[in-house]
């Protein structure tokens, strides 16, 4: 079921606490009423109604019984969003994401490949020291007719191995 939208009256929306990266264009407070609404319908229609992007994380499930009277959107979706369990934060994005606090909906830190050529010492007495410094993702290997260490890992970690091979 929809929420319906009952009143609205003009008053300036305030950004609120967890959502004040993007300037809010002028809104009025919702008065809105869900009755065995699905979760994914509430946060849909608060999209919809702040032009906003809003994102569930996994595991966001339930349906929402609340009657709001005269809020900010913004102050409204956290209240539900509490009652619920879940919580929201916004990205540097812009995007809001509403995540259980159990379910880590996080990306994995992004990888990234890196040839190191050597000049004066052999790549395959380098890499038992290069692999000692790598996250458990991370791999080192030998390329040994280019005299070169092949080194996968997050960019902070090659960071350190440059410093170390240089």
């Amino acid at each position: 079921m929809r929420p319906v939208l009952l009143t609205a009256a003009l008053l300036a929306d305030s950004a609120g606490p967890g959502f004040a990266q993007q300037p809010s264009p002028v809104r009025a407070p919702v008065t809105v009423s869900f009755e065995g609404t699905s979760i994914q319908d509430v946060v849909g229609f608060f999209a919809d109604y702040a032009d906003r992007s809003i994102v569930l994380g996994s595991g966001v499930t339930g349906t929402v019984t609340a009657e709001i009277q005269r809020q900010p959107w913004d102050v409204a979706l956290q209240a539900i969003l509490a009652a619920q369990g879940l919580y929201a934060r916004e990205l540097e994005s812009g995007i809001i994401l509403v995540e259980n606090p159990g379910v880590s909906a996080e990306a994995p830190p992004p990888v990234v490949t890196r040839v190191f050529r050597l000049s004066y010492v052999p790549a395959a007495e380098l890499q038992p020291v290069v692999q000692s410094m790598l996250s458990e993702t991370g791999s080192a290997s030998v390329l040994p007719s280019l005299n070169a260490l092949v080194v996968t890992d997050a960019p902070d970690v090659l960071d350190r191995v440059a410093a170390l091979l240089r």
